[in-house]
């Protein structure tokens, strides 16, 4: 369903993928097509429903379902520093639902 909606949004939406495809216009230059902006946009736009629908369910999901839509790295040093009574800070790529990836590693 998320890429039906990320679809409808993409077509009626016009200023804001119009705003994406300007961007990515600036920041790739020549090195992209009109199709491949046109298809990066699209699937932009998938995602940010993806990832809304993922937060409306967080609240129910159980620890397999976290398992299977992020991925923890590295946890063992989180481990070893809290054990050692060290402080922690945690750096994470924002290329999804970062706070999935939250509640998955409070869950570990």
């Amino acid at each position: 369903p998320h890429r039906r909606i990320g679809r409808f949004g993409y077509r009626h939406h016009r200023r804001y993928r119009s705003k994406c495809e300007e961007n990515l216009r600036i920041a790739y230059g020549d090195e992209l097509t009109g199709d491949q902006i046109d298809d990066i946009v699209r699937r932009y736009f998938e995602h940010v429903v993806m990832m809304f629908l993922e937060l409306l369910r967080l609240p129910s999901m159980d620890h397999e379902e976290l398992a299977e839509v992020s991925t923890i790295r590295g946890l063992e040093h989180y481990e070893d520093a809290i054990a050692q009574g060290n402080g922690v800070v945690i750096l994470a790529g924002h290329l999804g639902n970062w706070e999935v990836g939250a509640l998955h590693m409070l869950q570990e």
